[in-house]
């Protein structure tokens, strides 16, 4: 992000702070993807989130109906397990809750340990990206375990991707 800097704030006294990843994804065995094709959502609900689930629904059900969608996120498991979240996430919950028949699961996010757990034996991240975006943090775990990921052309998702090799940077739906 260097380069979004003024040139009149580069002179002052700083330091760049490289961001790390937890040693339970760097030190970590190849992945197991399992027989069911299993999706990953990371990303926070307000983010980018309804254009993976619309994606999902009009393009990837239709052709893999046995697939899984599955959503880490807290406040939407915790919406759907009955209990009061802020009213901003209304309508991306009323999304999910209309598609859950589309194979999309929400689960709660775990700690790294278990977190890889997790993910091990799921094939592809789709991650969509947004334009607000500093870091893509979990968009960069599944790349230290290998994971190719699919992402939109937004914020700091595109820093992570070689496009072709390590996922694919997705100009539009197609």
């Amino acid at each position: 992000h260097i380069n979004s800097i003024p040139d009149g704030l580069k002179s002052l006294d700083a330091s760049i702070i490289p961001s790390g990843n937890s040693l339970q994804f760097i030190k970590n065995e190849d992945l197991f993807p399992s027989v069911t094709p299993k999706a990953l959502v990371t990303t926070h609900p307000l983010m980018g989130l309804d254009w993976i689930i619309n994606l999902w629904v009009k393009h990837i059900h239709t052709k893999i109906p046995w697939a899984e969608l599955h959503i880490y996120s807290y406040t939407l498991h915790k919406a759907l397990s009955g209990k009061q979240v802020p009213d901003r996430y209304e309508l991306i919950l009323k999304l999910v809750e209309e598609n859950l028949s589309y194979n999309i699961i929400v689960n709660l996010p775990k700690i790294d340990s278990e977190m890889v757990k997790e993910i091990r034996d799921m094939r592809v991240h789709l991650y969509p990206s947004h334009k607000f975006e500093v870091a893509a943090f979990s968009l960069s775990e599944t790349q230290i375990l290998g994971m190719p990921a699919v992402i939109r052309p937004l914020g700091a998702a595109v820093e992570k991707i070689f496009n072709g090799k390590t996922g694919f940077i997705a100009n539009d739906e197609a």
